[in-house]
């Protein structure tokens, strides 16, 4: 049992040199730290602190700099993203799927506006039709030698004006 009683006390003893190795490392790392910052410094002490003052003044104005500079990147970014978006939802087919809707449902209705607008259409190609839009565009191309952009603007151009008209 004598030999359990020295093996805690053996540990502290070791535990107790090793703090004071520390201890004596910091010391000693913070003299020459300090040393090595007082050789070393490019300015002297006073200027040093006339630099930060003057740092800190300026501060509010570079950050107001840095808010207004921001403030215009999403700005344009706002602006970009709204064009892009405004872009691809004129491109995308999602608008022709709710007009697709409503020129089959009311495709009765709307025939004779078509031939109206269409003059060139026969009732055979309206037969054809049969409130399709890809079909009735796609007449169109051929009748009046339209691009795909251009008839899909006359169609576009023609369900928003019957849809006012409900």
């Amino acid at each position: 049992m004598y030999l359990m009683d020295l093996l805690p006390k053996s540990r502290l003893e070791r535990e107790a040199e090793v703090r004071t190795k520390v201890a004596i490392g910091v010391v000693i790392g913070l003299t020459v730290g300090g040393l090595a910052g007082v050789l070393l410094a490019p300015k002297a002490g006073k200027e040093t602190r006339d630099d930060l003052v003057k740092a800190f003044d300026e501060l509010p104005g570079k950050a107001k700099d840095l808010s207004e500079r921001a403030h215009k990147v999403v700005t344009d970014a706002t602006g970009k993203i709204a064009a892009e978006t405004h872009r691809i939802m004129c491109e995308t087919e999602t608008l022709p799927d709710l007009n697709e809707d409503i020129l089959k449902g009311q495709w009765h209705q709307l025939k004779g506006g078509v031939k109206a607008k269409w003059g060139k259409l026969t009732d055979d190609d309206l037969t054809t039709v049969e409130g399709h839009s890809e079909k009735l565009m796609g007449i169109l191309q051929t009748k009046y030698g339209y691009s795909k952009e251009k008839v899909k603007e006359e169609y576009d151009n023609f369900i928003n004006a019957n849809k006012k008209l409900q």
